[in-house]
């Protein structure tokens, strides 16, 4: 009998397919959003069980979506991938895909901002999300909010990373492990 090979089997459909004017492939009547700058351009895609990946021509990862079965009316897509388009553009957030997935008071902030100054908290959370991910970073910009804090990278960066600790948005150290200490119980 063979050994067993050193590297882990991959069960993956590597598909060839090309994106729509807006970057956008179809795979199994399901839309999948690899970015615009990739319209028009024939994408490799690897379809596996949970995920899609979607590679460039040259075979260098571009994004991977999570699966849909049966068929959906929306189009899949990584908010991260977005933000730097939308961070240039400023005046196309109200048409944002990825509006709705912000919490009410951060989206009413983003409306209310004008130009410069939302592309700059856009540029910010990208920035974050790159590496907190999408959801700890509008939380956490949304805890920064209701605080009262100027919102900032800094302050967003350090309470993303307290969401993705699960510490939530409490600050500050806790006293009973002191007390427990002092009093010997430690």
């Amino acid at each position: 009998m063979l050994p067993l090979p050193g590297v882990r089997f991959d069960p993956c459909d590597w598909r060839s397919v090309k994106a729509d004017k807006t970057g956008s492939v179809v795979i199994d009547a399901n839309r999948y959003l690899a970015g615009p700058r990739w319209r028009s351009m024939r994408l490799q895609a690897g379809v596996r069980v949970f995920e899609i990946e979607l590679r460039d021509p040259d075979g260098g990862h571009i994004v991977t979506l999570e699966r849909v079965w049966g068929k959906s009316a929306e189009t899949q897509a990584d908010p991260t991938s977005l933000l730097a388009i939308i961070a240039r553009k400023p005046r196309i957030w109200g048409e944002s895909p990825i509006r709705n997935d912000c919490p009410d008071t951060v989206r009413s902030l983003l409306d209310r901002m004008d130009g410069r100054v939302r592309a700059n908290l856009l540029d910010d959370i990208r920035a974050v999300a790159a590496e907190c991910g999408f959801a700890a970073t509008v939380k956490a910009v949304e805890t920064v909010i209701d605080a009262g804090r100027t919102i900032d990278r800094a302050a967003i960066a350090t309470c993303a990373r307290r969401v993705l600790e699960g510490k939530g948005s409490s600050g500050g150290q806790d006293p009973k492990h002191h007390d427990e200490y002092m009093e010997g119980r430690a």
